[in-house]
């Protein structure tokens, strides 16, 4: 749950700083006295490097992704493991528990027949 809770504040925080950095770069250049053809040249430009930051983050959040997948994979693993040998202790415990009820059944009938 906090994991999800971390990952939703980074997409949010990714999302966020890439949606301020375009409307700021958007109103400097809506604000800035420049003629059509620069304004379209500036507007390219910054569109290219807002677009070549945009590649860095996601490549660090595909990153990131890949190695919590990774740990949680191996988390589960971990747990699986333990389980598995939780099972085979309660099997072979209900094992003897039945060989001990069992035995004591069979006692109980040998001596009821001797006292008959």
């Amino acid at each position: 749950m906090a994991r999800d809770n971390n990952e939703g504040m980074f997409k949010g925080f990714l999302i966020g700083f890439l949606v301020g950095s375009a409307l700021g770069a958007v109103l400097a250049m809506l604000f800035t006295p420049k003629s059509g053809k620069e304004m379209r040249a500036l507007i390219k430009e910054k569109s290219a490097q807002a677009k070549e930051k945009a590649e860095g983050y996601l490549g660090e959040a595909k990153a990131k992704a890949e190695e919590v997948i990774e740990k949680a994979k191996e988390e589960a693993e971990k747990i699986k493991r333990e389980v598995d040998e939780i099972i085979s202790s309660a099997k072979q415990k209900v094992e003897t528990v039945k060989e001990a009820v069992k035995s004591g059944i069979e006692t109980y009938k040998e001596e009821t027949k001797k006292k008959s």
